[in-house]
């Protein structure tokens, strides 16, 4: 009986001194993931301008998910949409075209998503044009970061001018 409770206490030992490490890897794991998906949305946006021959958007969603709402914040998930008449608008959809291309749901846990151009842009969406370049309205000809964050790990996706999308 001694010799059971000595094994369970180690064992209980050994498992807090893994259970830190554990946290971060699933942190890191997600926020792997995430990454992959939002560079994946992004490169779609980007084909879906070329092959519509329209400008799509990527933006964060109103409270429908149906189209790109004023709000900078990004943690409320993304969307990817054919821009409308109305610039920094969704189209309505149709069987042939649906809209919104795709719809992310709010990044969970402690992840954060932050989209910056340059520190006096307040530009809440990507734009792809139909030539395969992005174009932001906050700061035009410039690149534009998207940083994702959990914890002390971080990160960031850049769309450059003419469109290329590379992860650092």
């Amino acid at each position: 009986m001694i010799e059971l409770l000595v094994t369970i206490g180690i064992a209980g030992i050994l498992m807090a001194l893994a259970a830190p490490s554990f946290t971060t890897f699933i942190q890191n794991t997600r926020l792997s993931s995430t990454t992959q998906l939002l560079i994946s949305d992004l490169n779609q946006a980007r084909s879906e301008a070329i092959k519509r021959n329209v400008h799509v958007l990527v933006c964060t969603p109103n409270n429908a998910q149906t189209d790109c709402a004023a709000s900078t914040n990004w943690q409320t998930g993304w969307l990817v949409c054919a821009e409308g008449a109305v610039a920094g608008q969704c189209a309505a959809g149709t069987a042939a075209n649906p809209n919104p291309v795709r719809v992310r749901p709010a990044l969970g846990g402690v992840m954060t998503l932050v989209f910056a151009t340059n520190p006096t842009s307040t530009a809440n969406q990507l734009r792809f044009n139909p030539n395969s370049t992005q174009y932001n309205t906050g700061s035009a000809g410039s690149a534009v970061n998207l940083t994702l964050a959990a914890g002390a790990t971080t990160r960031v996706i850049t769309v450059a001018a003419t469109g290329h999308i590379s992860k650092q």
